[in-house]
């Protein structure tokens, strides 16, 4: 499998962010969530999108632990979803994502999970 290089942009804090990334969205399945990202780290990619809506976050912690690439090097990016945007409950969310994917530091980025751009009203 060929290695591809993803230019980076650096965000306003100094974390380089990849311009391309790999996403899990309806892939629930455990091991098929698990060989995706594995498959993904192996082709060069360096982030990863998931969400708890998901269902696959600890899948996708399983595969960036067990790909042996330094966890610094993987951006993570995941979402809140709508009823959790809250402050206490975006806490409990955040926990339960680092707990899922089984890793506590690297460059993430958490977003909300909305869809329909304040349209929705």
């Amino acid at each position: 499998m060929t290695t591809m290089t993803i230019p980076t942009i650096t965000l306003n804090n100094g974390v380089p962010m990849p311009q391309l990334g790999s996403g899990v969205f309806q892939v629930p399945d455990y091991d098929q969530a698990k060989q995706a990202v594995a498959d993904a780290l192996k082709a060069g990619y360096r982030m990863i999108d998931t969400a708890a809506a998901y269902n696959n976050e600890e899948a996708v912690g399983a595969a960036i632990k067990e790909s042996g690439i330094p966890r610094e090097e993987i951006f993570v990016t995941s979402k809140l979803w709508v009823s959790d945007f809250t402050y206490e409950r975006a806490q409990k969310q955040r926990l339960a994502w680092r707990r899922g994917l089984r890793f506590s530091r690297g460059h993430d980025w958490r977003k909300r999970h909305y869809w329909c751009g304040g349209r929705c009203r």
